[in-house]
């Protein structure tokens, strides 16, 4: 499927490269923003933090700022939630 097709790219050996390219195949798509921002997210919430902001500041980069505000709101929701869940379960 797409998104494993695209994961598997983003964990090779040239992630700027890498996420330009997935860049460019997500936002060539004719998707409207929410649908966009679902589909980076999908990809973004499976890398690690570090490639996150490496990836968001690449979308700044390109002048994608309305798409970039609304993933870093929701990863870091995402991260805020797992912090919760985790520390809830006393780990």
């Amino acid at each position: 499927d797409t998104d494993d097709f695209l994961g598997a790219l983003l964990t090779s050996l040239l992630p700027d490269f890498n996420y330009r390219a997935v860049s460019h195949v997500l936002l060539s798509t004719p998707l409207d923003l929410p649908q966009q921002r679902i589909a980076f997210l999908r990809l973004m919430s499976k890398l690690q933090p570090l490639h996150q902001l490496a990836w968001l500041r690449q979308l700044r980069e390109t002048g994608r700022k309305e798409l970039v505000a609304g993933l870093a709101t929701d990863l870091l929701a995402g991260a805020q939630t797992a912090l919760l869940n985790h520390s809830r379960l006393g780990v």
